[in-house]
């Protein structure tokens, strides 16, 4: 046994053991109990220690009799233990005190010790009886530590609430708004205290109300603990947001206390993009299909083109040939009209499939305009009020003022069938300059100066479904009968080929505007001279006829044959240049097709202007498709036939050709 225990069994005392025996039932309670029991000189050494003394600090008697206990306690806490000591030891002290210190081990460590110590008896010793509390208050320091780690994790998301980007809000089991963020309150323009007590539904717009709830339903039946979707709010100033809506439930409540907390990206920007991206796609898929479908008509109406001439050529010998009393002729005559209807078809193709033939000059589109005005008066009747708007300066575009004419009076005219029980027809002229960010739908437009003209009605307008097909060949909504579809197929390619744009606004039931954008010119260039007059005789002079449709050669060599021409004819370029080596000195005129295999007419004037530089060439196209003719923008001083030919044409082109070489 250790030594205090030694000396209470033999009944005396270690010679440095002053303290009072102790009977055999004390001495058993001193060595059974399980709190620390110790004698002690109030500022000396130890005198006793029980059992659990020397199994909590490791200290054992003989050792602790030789050191004074204050060198124990933990020198952070030797000054308190001071301060409680004197209270003790005062006449006037408490009998009892607490002196709470920590104290050294025999390992090194310290232990938290909470002693309860008498006053001093009269031989100055000290009673005390102490209880291990260094799992306590570890456990207490680590519910502080806990608590400061709550506190600033409160703290941290507070902040993360208020100054996050993205809104946040939490609303009630009914779906009403019990909290908003400061941004969440910005993205919509309502204070906090204005979106409390305000339903989800009564903010979002009402063709998203039925998925919101649908969405918000699974969350209070328990299928969902979170969703997310896009919807659109409605702003406190009408206006409205795109927003990504990622909601859930709050755990720990449930029933009438359930509440949700959904964060909100407004991701506004986001969709006007993919919508920009979405009509730039779309806008490409039309120019692409546009292009397609213009080459198809191009390459239908050369062949149509070379088709007619043989109609039309022949159906004029017939009438010239046929006697005036002939039951025929009037069958002829509808041949002949059909065939010059098919024509203009084909003419309405290739302007959309913007391959027709144009001749620009410098055109002032103020006065275009005011000239179409005086022909649409007599057309639209007098339930249309017809004003103008015109730039206060000179506009000019280099054009051909023909083809313009019919660009302005199909879109008037179409504008007066949109307007049944009449309305107000306005054509407005003005000067425009042009970026990718002022005219985004204008994909592929030069940036620059550009003239605006722009038809505005106030007719049933356009359906947004059919708006986008308005441009289509053959894409109509009149009654069958009532319109080839090719109007603004036309008015399309006639602007294109001219380098400009064309693009519709409509609402309907309010109307329509359509805007064409042309290239915009000086003013002061001389306009060319037009040409006009009666269509000239034939002639007796030598002409080269070049095609490669046999049945189009023939017909035209006929048509040159009947005007009193002697005609050589020849297959292609190869074959038209061989009968020059020995023809030339006799022929006064090579009339050639533009597009033919081999050598094309082109490459076959020049060889021709190399090698007998005053013969002149006439030029015959069915379609525009070739350098010759620059884009559709033909030479001044370049003669061109267009088909499908026609006696009169022919005669009219040849005979100037040739007076004017």
């Amino acid at each position: 046994m250790r030594l205090l225990t030694r000396y209470v069994a033999r009944g005396d005392q270690s010679p440095r053991d002053t303290a009072p025996p102790l009977d055999h039932a004390a001495q058993r309670i001193f060595d059974l109990s399980l709190d620390l029991l110790c004698i002690a000189e109030l500022h000396g050494r130890v005198r006793r220690i029980n059992p659990a003394v020397e199994r909590t600090l490791g200290w054992t008697l003989d050792e602790l009799l030789v050191l004074p206990w204050q060198d124990l306690v933990h020198p952070d806490d030797r000054n308190q233990v001071q301060q409680t000591l004197a209270s003790i030891e005062a006449p006037d002290g408490p009998r009892m005190n607490s002196v709470p210190c920590r104290f050294r081990c025999r390992d090194g460590s310290y232990r938290s010790i909470a002693w309860h110590a008498s006053a001093p008896d009269q031989d100055g010793l000290v009673y005390a009886v102490g209880r291990d509390v260094t799992e306590t208050h570890h456990a207490q320091a680590a519910l502080l530590a806990s608590e400061a780690m709550l506190r600033a994790s409160e703290e941290r998301l507070r902040v993360v609430y208020e100054r996050a980007a993205v809104g946040i809000a939490v609303a009630d089991a009914s779906g009403r708004y019990e909290e908003a963020n400061p941004a969440f309150c910005a993205m919509l323009g309502y204070s906090e205290a204005e979106l409390v007590g305000r339903e989800i539904n009564e903010l979002t717009v009402s063709e998203d109300r039925t998925e919101q709830t649908d969405r918000l339903d699974r969350l209070r039946a328990g299928t969902a603990r979170v969703y997310s979707l896009e919807k659109r709010y409605i702003r406190k100033d009408g206006g409205t947001m795109w927003a990504c809506v990622t909601a859930s439930v709050i755990d720990g409540v449930s029933g009438a206390d359930r509440r949700y907390i959904a964060v909100v990206e407004d991701i506004t920007e986001r969709k006007r993009a993919e919508q920009a991206l979405r009509d730039s796609e779309a806008q490409l898929q039309q120019a692409v299909k546009m292009e397609a479908v213009g080459r198809l008509a191009g390459g239908i109406a050369h062949d149509f083109n070379n088709l007619l001439t043989v109609i039309l050529g022949y159906g004029t010998f017939m009438d010239g040939d046929l006697p005036p009393e002939s039951r025929a002729r009037s069958d002829l005559h509808e041949i002949l009209a059909a065939g010059r209807r098919a024509a203009e078809l084909t003419r309405q193709l290739l302007a959309f499939g913007r391959k027709q033939i144009l001749q620009p000059r410098l055109v002032n589109v103020n006065e275009t305009v005011g000239g179409v005005v005086v022909m649409l008066r007599r057309l639209i009747g007098e339930d249309v009020a017809l004003t103008t708007e015109l730039a206060d300066a000179p506009s000019c575009v280099l054009a051909d003022p023909g083809q313009l004419v019919q660009v302005l009076m199909n879109l008037s005219v179409n504008a007066r069938d949109a307007m049944p029980n009449g309305g107000t027809l306005r054509l407005r002229t003005k000067s425009v300059t042009v970026d990718g960010a002022s005219v985004p739908r204008c994909r592929g437009l030069v940036s620059g100066d550009y003239v605006s003209i722009e038809v505005e009605d106030t007719g049933t307008g356009i359906a947004p479904a059919v708006l986008p097909h308005i441009f289509e060949p053959f894409f109509t909504t009149k009654a069958p009968g009532s319109g080839t579809g090719l109007g603004l197929a036309t008015v399309y390619g006639i602007v294109k080929q001219s380098g400009g744009f064309i693009y519709a606004d409509s609402t309907p039931g309010v109307g329509t505007r359509f805007t064409l954008l042309l290239p915009r010119s000086e003013c002061d260039a001389p306009p060319d001279a037009a040409t006009t007059g009666e269509p000239l005789l034939g002639g007796s002079e030598t002409i080269l006829l070049v095609e490669d449709e046999p049945a189009t050669r023939a017909t035209i060599k006929r048509m040159l044959q009947r005007l009193g021409y002697t005609v050589h004819d020849a297959c292609d370029a190869v074959d038209a240049l061989a009968r020059l080596q020995t023809l030339a000195p006799r022929v006064k005129l090579v009339l050639t097709d533009v597009v033919m295999p081999g050598q094309n007419g082109r490459e076959l004037g020049e060889q021709i202007a190399a090698r007998w530089p005053s013969l002149p060439v006439l030029y015959m196209s069915g379609y525009m498709d070739d350098e010759i003719l620059r884009r559709g923008l033909i030479e001044a001083n370049t003669g061109l036939l267009q088909k499908p030919v026609t006696p009169e044409r022919l005669a009219s082109a040849v005979r100037k050709a040739v007076e004017a070489s």
